[in-house]
Parts: C-alpha cells; sequence; structure tokens
C-alpha cells in the first residue's frame, strides 16, 4: 500500500518540525555553554562600589575577593555557584568597579565590562584587548570573565566623552572608547 500525496507530506512536516526542533535545542544548549546559563542575579547592583585601581596579579585578585565576600550574596541568586568576584571596567570605560556578579565566558578577545543598566558581565564589543600591537598579555579568544586581572590592557582604556543616558544600552557601550595616546586625556588606573 502506497501513500497518499497528503500523508506524503504530513510526514515530510513532521520530520521538518522534528529536525527544527533539534537544532534549537541544540543551539540552546551550545549558548548556555558559551554564555554559562543565568546572565544576572539582582543582588549584583547593591555590590557595585567604584575603585581606583583593580587587582594587577592573582594575588591582589584574591585579597580583594576574600574581602569583598561574595558567598555572603550567592545565596539571593538562581545560580549561586556563578557569583564571583569581578573587577572591570564599566560601560563607557571610565571607571573600574568591583562588583559581585555572575561569571561569564568572555568570547573573541574582547575586554570585560560590567553594565550597569543590565546588572550583567559581558564582553565590550568596542575593545579587544588585543588591538595595539606587541600588547602584552592580550586576552585570550576565551577567558572567564572574573580573570580580567590577567589582562591589564583593558584597565588602561579611557573614553573621550560619555554618552547620555538615552543612548546607553544594555549591549556595550557606544565607540567613543579609545587608548590613552596623549598627556592630556584622563585616565583609569594607569599606574597598574
Amino acid at each position: 500500500m502506497g501513500c497518499s500525496e497528503t500523508e506524503t507530506r504530513n510526514i515530510g512536516l513532521k520530520m521538518l518540525i522534528s529536525v527544527g526542533l533539534a537544532y534549537l535545542l541544540i543551539l540552546f544548549k551550545v549558548l548556555k555553554l558559551i554564555y554559562g546559563g543565568s546572565f544576572s542575579c539582582s543582588v549584583s547592583i547593591e555590590t557595585v562600589v567604584l575603585v581606583p585601581s583593580c587587582p594587577g596579579n592573582e594575588e591582589e585578585w584574591r585579597k580583594a575577593a576574600k574581602q569583598k565576600n561574595c558567598p555572603a550574596y550567592a545565596s539571593k541568586c538562581d545560580n549561586p555557584d556563578k557569583l564571583m568576584y569581578h573587577c572591570v571596567v564599566n560601560e563607557y570605560v571610565n571607571e573600574t568597579l568591583e562588583v559581585c556578579a555572575i561569571q561569564q565566558n568572555i568570547v573573541g578577545g574582547y575586554c570585560t565590562e560590567y553594565n550597569r543598566r543590565g546588572n550583567v558581565i559581558q564582553l565590550n564589543y568596542n575593545r579587544k584587548c588585543d588591538s595595539r600591537p606587541l600588547a602584552l598579555n592580550p586576552c585570550p579568544k576565551f577567558y572567564l570573565s572574573n580573570e580580567t586581572f590577567k589582562y591589564p590592557l583593558c584597565y588602561k582604556l579611557v573614553m573621550t566623552s560619555r554618552p547620555s543616558t538615552e543612548s546607553a544600552t544594555i549591549s556595550s557601550s557606544t565607540n567613543l572608547i579609545e587608548f590613552d595616546n596623549s598627556e592630556n586625556v584622563t585616565t583609569s588606573n594607569m599606574d597598574m
């Protein structure tokens, strides 16, 4: 017995739907692997503190992390084991901040930022930390957001002007960022 044209179409449609769902499931798992599941914890915004500089090595990082005591806030998060101490630039790349935030996978060789509006650690699409020729300790193509101390070039970024509140978004800051190449530009944390 052969299948009717309608039955053949139904079988084809069911197969197409099954394959599509399989692809979506795989995409979801890949995105979860890359971004680590939960992106934010509401308690993070309460832990943000402006600091004059960030730790420059692992020993300083451990000391600062111990003092910040992020595990004390972890129970307030959906993903408590990923709430980590971070010291990173803000979304405008004109301040350094300490914050207890969800650890993220940073990909593509970009610097890490904390975005207050999104309450999230993320990569800054406008700044690769390997963009200077012969940069010391450039960012690898993949690293964990709480390991930014290994890439001091990210802390030497400056911004010439701050975008208006209306133009700031949850993605990265606008393309007004540049390296300090002159003596009259104020920089953040150049004495690392």
